[in-house]
């Protein structure tokens, strides 16, 4: 029995596969055909550069800050009687407005005698001089009579006091008019530290007002943003960048140091009428953020490239027979989602706009220009 197993299981192997490869050569199935191994390549998406003349700008970030700050004290004593109905925290005063009175009777009484004093010293001084002409006719055939003789000296004294009195009335109008407190420009009110029936005197604080003729941001500027900016950066036009309409200002000057601890130099912006006292601008508050965009160099044969085309400050090309070539380059500023590049590129080129993944130094592709997709879509 295992014998005639042995020689029976080999000869049923045998016979089934005859069987089968007989059924597979009786349906038709064709051959299988070898791989292409030459495939078209990924598609890429590309695009024609061309050189551009460019107008750098450098933006920074300050706080909009009042150029003078003026705290306010009387210069005569008094007791206030009155106050602008401005003057209050947050309130807006025009230039030569009166924020505060002061009681004036005793300002008026001394301005009354100081024109009295003057009045008597002038009628003196008119007297004094009748007196020396006709002291002068008296001596006239006398050789050298002394000044005494010619009344010279009551003269002098006369003219003197005429002058002393001419000052004093003077000093007496200048007090009557310190009653009067007035702002010395367009000012916003910060703060009040007075009211009516409070005796003030000379160095009493009365307040603080804020200049809004004109404000100041300081802008600081990083060491490789420097090199972007004109060379005489001072004049400079720039503009604050609002939702609305752009504020211009100008660069006045700079503060000539680097910050010790930020490594970063700092411009001053000037900013006219920012709370739209003059014009119908948006106001702008002091202590707001603002950004300011300052007009920089301009320079020739600039191209503008998407980030997305930059791989390891590398970008890929397509040559004549559609491979990709790496290409280095020199990227002299990042701007948004672009890249300014000068070296390393050419109006020639045909650039890939997004690198298809893992691409290799002469990888065939098939280039479609970005163009054409955009008018598909």
């Amino acid at each position: 029995m295992k014998t005639w197993l042995k020689i029976s299981l080999p000869v049923a192997v045998i016979v089934i596969g005859i069987t089968g490869a007989a059924v597979i050569n009786a349906t038709g199935t064709p051959p299988i055909e070898p791989v292409n191994e030459a495939s078209p390549g990924p598609v890429v998406t590309v695009r024609n550069i061309n050189p551009e003349s460019h107008q750098f700008s450098v933006t920074s970030w300050g706080e909009l800050q009042p150029r003078e700050k003026t705290t306010l004290t009387p210069e005569v004593t008094g007791r206030v009687i009155a106050f602008h109905e401005n003057f209050i925290e947050g309130g807006l005063i025009r230039k030569d407005e009166v924020l505060v009175r002061l009681d004036d009777s005793d300002y008026r009484t001394a301005l009354l005698s100081a024109e009295s004093n003057l009045a008597a010293a002038q009628a003196q001084l008119q007297e004094d001089q009748a007196l020396a002409r006709v002291a002068q006719e008296e001596w006239r055939n006398t050789q050298d009579p002394t000044p005494l003789a010619l009344r010279l000296p009551q003269l002098q004294s006369s003219e003197a006091a005429v002058k002393s009195a001419e000052a004093g009335l003077q000093k007496a109008q200048r007090d009557l008019d310190r009653t009067q407190i007035r702002a010395p420009y367009d000012a916003l009110v910060r703060s009040r530290n007075t009211g009516v029936g409070q005796v003030v005197s000379m160095g009493t604080t009365l307040g603080e007002i804020y200049n809004v003729e004109r404000a100041e941001i300081h802008l600081p500027i990083a060491s490789f943003d420097l090199q972007f900016l004109q060379e005489q950066v001072v004049g400079s036009q720039a503009y604050i960048d609002t939702l609305t309409d752009p504020r211009p200002v100008s660069i006045v000057r700079d503060l000539g140091i680097v910050d010790t601890q930020t490594r970063m130099t700092r411009l001053v912006a000037s900013l006219d009428d920012p709370y739209g006292l003059h014009s119908d601008k948006p106001t702008l508050r002091f202590g707001q953020f603002v950004a300011v965009n300052i007009e920089g160099q301009s320079l020739n044969q600039v191209y503008r490239l998407p980030q997305e085309a930059l791989v390891r400050d590398s970008i890929w090309l397509v040559s004549d027979d559609n491979t990709l070539q790496r290409q280095q380059v020199n990227i002299l500023r990042k701007e948004g989602r672009d890249v300014l590049i000068t070296e390393g590129i050419s109006a020639t080129d045909t650039l890939v706009v997004m690198p298809p993944n893992f691409p290799q130094h002469g990888m065939k592709v098939r280039p479609v220009a970005e163009d054409t997709l955009t008018a598909q879509e």
